[in-house]
């Protein structure tokens, strides 16, 4: 198995390099994954060390030896030396809460047994001492905790080196594309290697989370692979147009996708209000020697940037003017879905975390002042306008599977003619899953590497 080496992120950016692996060939649906070569794409240092298992998910060495334990000078805290001189204070109702006792926690479950309703948030020991490596506290009440260093250690307050990783745990630092990303540049892997082996799925979801689109070769050309790569993360994520769609040229389409059209840059099921994470796309049979029917990839991370830059006014108006977006028809079954939202969302830190733009789907009525008309026109011709100005395109070739964040990455098709038997027999099939399962998947892979 492929062993993987990373220095610092520095490193990283300027030495990533194309690495040559060999894997045996795998039958799969009767079909035969050829061995290829594939790069290792850079990615956060964080995310990849977590990644090739060479750092602890405490960001700490392991096993911490305890010095001494005791109540603080202010009594408000257990407070324990570390060996290494580190001192970390604990608040006592928060150890209460967490005591890991057998009556307070169920371990397999990882579950509090111990209700809100039963806890003293005036708690306070009786004693504190060392019980072999373990601290120790007997309450007042007369009920005893017993905490062993790894679990301290991972639960330091106030400390950078662990709230560091928790935000690593949380999600990989995402990485914004720069204007002269090219198709080129997107994350490559083989299909048969990311379904057999779990350091390749490892490697594929995280620069999936980190850039934002990942592309996978050598897909057997027939339905239901979407399906098997879900399936070896969690599990696809059914919507009004089914678990798996086909993506062809229909005589009455119950959406543009299912025409020849150009489809402007979007996001897909804006009117979601839990919206879809991760979107695949796999080419089953692309229209040989026809012209046009390139996919369309953006950045909107980037580009919501970008636009916040060359014009503040326009991006507050993005961020805070609520747009309604619908979807009114019958597919998997029938549908009215309707949603009111802004074009670009925001998290609790204030890093973008969703666009909804769509403009095929955006809907007629729409509920904002007069005099803001206009100028919220403006703003999202500006985006726009951005977004294809640094937009990518790949003609899909049958055999290929585009993976990419929805919430994110924008993407749209350049028209083809639908005229010719072989044009409208061009088929890619589309489904969609959800972030939690994605990133759920990664903390339990990063886990198995670290042989928890």
């Amino acid at each position: 198995m492929l062993k993987l080496a990373f220095r610092t992120s520095r490193d990283l950016v300027k030495n990533s390099s194309k690495t040559t692996y060999i894997i045996a060939r795998t039958l799969f649906s009767n079909q035969k994954f050829p061995s290829a070569s594939s790069r290792t794409i850079s990615t956060s240092s964080a995310a990849l060390a977590a990644s090739s298992g060479l750092v602890s998910r405490s960001g700490r060495n392991p096993k911490p030896k305890v010095a001494q334990a005791r109540i603080s000078g202010c009594s408000k805290y257990l407070e324990v030396s570390w060996g290494n001189g580190e001192v970390a204070r604990y608040p006592w109702v928060w150890l209460r809460d967490n005591c890991q006792c057998p009556k307070c926690f169920q371990p397999s479950a990882k579950a509090r047994l111990l209700v809100m309703k039963d806890l003293d948030v005036d708690c306070f020991p009786s004693e504190v001492k060392l019980e072999g490596s373990d601290v120790k506290v007997t309450w007042q009440d007369g009920h005893e905790s017993l905490w062993n260093p790894d679990w301290l250690q991972q639960h330091i307050f106030d400390d950078e080196k662990t709230l560091k990783s928790r935000e690593t745990l949380l999600r990989n630092k995402r990485i914004m594309w720069k204007e002269d990303f090219q198709p080129k540049d997107i994350p490559k892997g083989q299909f048969g290697q990311v379904l057999t082996s779990d350091e390749k799925l490892l490697e594929f979801l995280v620069n999936l989370e980190v850039h934002g689109i990942h592309l996978l070769e050598n897909v057997p050309p027939m339905e239901g692979m979407i399906h098997k790569l879900a399936d070896r993360v969690a599990f696809l994520r059914a919507t009004n147009y089914g678990r798996e769609f086909p993506v062809k040229v229909k005589m009455e389409p119950s959406n543009l996708a299912y025409t020849g059209a150009a489809l402007g840059l979007h996001t897909d099921l804006v009117y979601y209000d839990y919206m879809p994470g991760v979107q695949f796309l796999h080419c089953i049979k692309q229209a040989e020697g026809s012209l046009g029917g390139e996919s369309v990839f953006a950045d909107g991370m980037s580009i919501a940037a970008k636009v916040k830059t060359l014009d503040p006014e326009a991006y507050d108006l993005l961020i805070n003017v609520l747009v309604d977006f619908h979807d009114i028809g019958s597919d998997f079954y029938r549908f009215h879905k309707l949603q009111r939202r802004p074009i670009i969302e925001r998290d609790r830190y204030g890093e973008v975390f969703r666009l909804n733009y769509n403009n095929q789907v955006r809907d007629t009525f729409l509920a904002v002042p007069l005099e803001q008309v206009k100028p919220l026109y403006k703003a999202m011709k500006l985006m726009d306008d951005e977004l294809n100005k640094t937009a990518i395109r790949r003609r899909l070739k049958t055999g290929d599977m585009i993976i990419f964040d929805n919430m994110r990455i924008l993407h749209g098709r350049e028209a083809f003619s639908v005229q010719a038997e072989e044009r409208r027999n061009r088929l890619l099939q589309g489904g969609y899953s959800d972030w939690d399962e994605f990133r759920s998947r990664i903390r339990v892979l990063q886990a198995q590497q670290e042989g928890n």
